[in-house]
């Protein structure tokens, strides 16, 4: 689903960057996914996730407002993806402490 992710990113991002950043962050989350599973990694692995969410709510943002004209689901699911991004975000947070 690269191209889907290389839309989020906004143009102010260079764009000889864009495809590295998708495959970069995509494996990050890899990462950090299988690091969650151990006790011993988990909490330095939230910790990334939610520096994760935070870094790319702006790439949410930006998908949202460059929706906003067409008014289709498009536009409902960036808009709901916002408040969800922040229940992660909750959720990393709590999951760290196990």
């Amino acid at each position: 689903m690269t191209a889907f992710y290389l839309e989020l990113i906004p143009d102010y991002v260079g764009r000889d960057y864009h495809k590295p950043i998708v495959y970069i962050s995509g494996l990050i989350e890899i990462a950090l996914a299988i690091l969650t599973v151990f006790r011993t990694t988990r909490k330095w692995a939230c910790i990334g996730i939610i520096i994760m969410l935070i870094a790319i709510f702006p790439a949410n943002i930006y998908h949202f407002q460059s929706n906003l004209d067409q008014r289709n689901l498009t536009t409902i699911v960036t808009a709901l993806r916002l408040p969800v991004q922040i229940v992660l975000i909750m959720w990393a947070w709590w999951l760290r402490k196990e």
